[in-house]
C-alpha cells in the first residue's frame, strides 16, 4: 500500500525538477503529484556525487569511531558486563544516524558512507577470532562479541551480509528499496551479524508500517515537515549549498534510514520481534 524505503545513490523520475536550495523558514517542498508512483530512482541517472552530495570525510570516520568507543565503554562500565561488548552496535547507530539524516534531507545515502561501513563490519568479524587467539580476548569481546561467540564471529558476519543482500535485492527489484537503501541494509548485516540483524529488521518493518500510516493519514505532512527541517540543518551544518535535484517524498513514503535508526535504537530494550514470533503456530507470549 505504500513504499517505505526511498533513498538511492541515483535520483527518482518526477515530472518537474526542483532546484536545490535551502528552504526558507516555514517553507514546504513541492508536493508529489497525485498520479506519481513512489519510486527510488532520480532523473537522468544522477549519482550522489554529481548531485553535489559529499560523503563522510576521513575526520568524520575518526569522530564516529571515537564516539562509538566512548559510548561502548560507558555502557560496559555501567552494566558491569565482561562477557559482551558494545562497540559494533554503537558504531552501527552512528553510521545509520548519518544515513538517516542525509536520507531525510536529500533522499540519497552516499556510497562513501555505506561501502566503508560494509568493509569495516566484515573486517572486524573476520578478525575477531585471530585477535582472541593472539591473547587479546578482552579486546575481541569489547568489539561487540559475546565470550562464547568469538569463534563464530566470521560466520555471523558473512551470514548477515548474505541475508541483507538477499532481502535488499528482492526489495529493490520490487521497487521498494533504492540502491542506497540496499547498501545501508548490507552494511547493517556486515556490522551486526546475522543473529543481531534479523530481530532489528522485524522491528524495522513494524515501525516503518506505523510511521508510514501516520504519514499517509497526514497526507504526507509528517515527512514534508521533517524533510524541510533536515534539509535546512543539512545545508547549515554540512555547509553544502550546491545540492541539485532534491525531491520531496510522496505522501505514501517514509525514509528507510529513519525507520531503521528507530528500530536500531529501541531493539536492546523493546523486543518487538518476540511478539511477532508469539503469533506464529507454537509461539509463546513473551
Amino acid at each position: 500500500p505504500f513504499a517505505v524505503m526511498s533513498a538511492s545513490t541515483e535520483p527518482p523520475p518526477v515530472e518537474q525538477e526542483q532546484a536545490a536550495q535551502t528552504p526558507e523558514p516555514g517553507a514546504t517542498l513541492r508536493p508529489a503529484a497525485e498520479s506519481e508512483e513512489p519510486t527510488s530512482e532520480m532523473p537522468g541517472g544522477t549519482s550522489a556525487d554529481t548531485a553535489g552530495l559529499r560523503g563522510p570525510s576521513f575526520a568524520w570516520w575518526v569522530l564516529a569511531f571515537a564516539v562509538a568507543a566512548v559510548a561502548a565503554t560507558g555502557v560496559q562500565f555501567a552494566t558491569g558486563r565482561t562477557d559482551q561488548g558494545f562497540f559494533l552496535y554503537a558504531f552501527t547507530i552512528v553510521v545509520v544516524a548519518q544515513a538517516a539524516f542525509t536520507d531525510a534531507a536529500t533522499r540519497l545515502i552516499p556510497n562513501k558512507l555505506t561501502y566503508p561501513a560494509i568493509l569495516i563490519g566484515l573486517v572486524i568479524h573476520l578478525a575477531a577470532a585471530p585477535i582472541a587467539d593472539a591473547g587479546f580476548r578482552g579486546a575481541a569481546i569489547w568489539l561487540g562479541f559475546s565470550a562464547d561467540g568469538i569463534g563464530n564471529a566470521w560466520r555471523q558476519g558473512l551470514l548477515g551480509v548474505v541475508l541483507c543482500t538477499f532481502l535488499g535485492v528482492v526489495s529493490h527489484l520490487a521497487r521498494g528499496l533504492g540502491g542506497g537503501d540496499v547498501k545501508l541494509l548490507i552494511a547493517l548485516g556486515a556490522l551486526l551479524g546475522f543473529s543481531t540483524t534479523w530481530p532489528i529488521l522485524v522491528n524495522f518493518l513494524l515501525i516503518a508500517m506505523v510511521l508510514g500510516l501516520i504519514n499517509l493519514s497526514l497526507n504526507g505532512g509528517l515527512m514534508a515537515r521533517a524533510q524541510v527541517v533536515a534539509l535546512n540543518a543539512f545545508m547549515t551544518v554540512g555547509g553544502q549549498r550546491q545540492l541539485k535535484d532534491i525531491y520531496p517524498f510522496s505522501k505514501s513514503e517514509m525514509p528507510f534510514g529513519i525507520s531503521l535508526l528507530i528500530a536500531l535504537c529501541i531493539a536492546p530494550a523493546i523486543h518487538l520481534h518476540t511478539y511477532v514470533l508469539a503469533l506464529l503456530p507454537g509461539g509463546s507470549t513473551p
